[in-house]
């Protein structure tokens, strides 16, 4: 096709080939699907520059790449299917449907802050969400994984201040979520965990105050981590609507850290499983807490926080200075050590 072959055509779908789309610019398109082969791996700089009639664009799923502003201008475009590879340059600012057709993974931020996208649908090739990808989505509702996801990782902030109401990642093979990835999640609900997932960064749910209840897999070891970076917020902090947090049988749980059920005044009872071996001081401050019960009763000491620049050493278990022998055998005890006598300390069994 020569240049502007199409111009003032009134064609409203089409699908081509990578090297003839850019001739399609100036037309009334709507619907665009872009075909490509192995000579074409990256999708070029201003190839559908201003292309303002499009509502709807398709990516082949072996493109590896856009270059920056290969869609510029395209303030149409509402539906969206492309391999995760090729999202890293887009900026699509009305999108409001994304389908991730392939590739392994999205890019961090790619779509933050796209206030009208509502719905994402992520394929099973995809291995990891980058940090940010979503964070501020301010309309995004529906978020799907295909069937057989090999969806591993799950990055800082991935998905923070959403109006997500529920997430089901059972199908995942996720084994960490990063810090902050579900942060001030406030109509977040539900959120199912798969069995493979083994860690959780801090401040995972922070501020989720429609979060009612979880189930945290056997395989997870730590909830947070033990630097002193979550000092401030834990994990759960202000989910105000927790009422239930269940350990699975078999629970590899090791640490729970620091402030991490803070501020769940919703909260009554949990059961801390025979495999913690510690707890982050201030776990339980300012929550309804008003019966903890330990699996393991044995060996528990407390350990007063010291100075401020002790604390990072203190959540690594050096520099614990002398404990203080807990009896951890009467949950409604329990309950008011944590909260009052022993807040401020770090609990170890051993």
């Amino acid at each position: 096709l020569g240049k502007n072959a199409l111009a003032n055509c009134e064609l409203t779908k089409a699908t081509l080939h990578m090297n003839f789309v850019a001739n399609l610019c100036y037309t009334a398109l709507k619907s665009l699907t872009i075909l490509g082969d192995s000579n074409t791996l990256v999708v070029p700089s201003n190839l559908l520059a201003d292309c303002t009639t499009l509502e709807e664009l398709e990516i082949p799923s072996n493109i590896l790449a856009s270059r920056k502003g290969a869609f510029a201008g395209c303030t149409g475009v509402k539906v969206l299917r492309a391999p995760a590879n090729a999202l890293g340059a887009l900026s699509l600012s009305n999108l409001e449907t994304l389908y991730i057709t392939g590739g392994d993974s999205i890019p961090s931020s790619a779509f933050r802050y796209h206030a009208n996208l509502k719905e994402v649908h992520i394929a099973a090739s995809v291995l990891k969400i980058g940090g940010q990808a979503f964070m501020g989505c301010s309309k995004l509702t529906t978020l799907t994984f295909e069937s057989g996801s090999k969806l591993q990782e799950i990055l800082a902030n991935a998905f923070c201040s959403t109006p997500l109401k529920t997430v089901d990642l059972k199908s995942t093979t996720l084994t960490k979520i990063g810090s902050q990835a579900f942060m001030s999640c406030a109509k977040l609900t539900s959120i199912t965990l798969p069995s493979t997932l083994t860690t959780f960064d801090e401040e995972v749910f922070d501020g989720c105050s429609s979060l009612t209840s979880i189930t945290i897999p056997a395989n997870v070891t730590s909830m947070g981590n033990r630097s002193a970076s979550n000092i401030v917020r834990g994990m759960f902090n202000g989910c105000t609507s927790l009422t239930s947090v269940t350990f699975e049988e078999g629970s590899k749980l090791t640490m729970i850290s620091t402030y991490c059920f803070y501020g769940c005044t919703s909260l009554k009872s949990i059961t801390i499983p025979t495999s913690v071996t510690s707890i982050g001081h201030r776990a339980f401050e300012n929550s309804g807490v008003t019966s903890i019960t330990f699996e393991n009763t044995s060996g528990w000491k407390a350990y007063a926080m010291t100075s401020f620049s002790s604390q990072v050493k203190q959540h690594e278990f050096t520099n614990l200075g002398t404990g203080t022998t807990v009896t951890v055998t009467t949950p409604a005890t329990n309950a008011t050590n944590f909260k009052t006598t022993y807040k401020n300390y770090i609990w170890v069994r051993g």
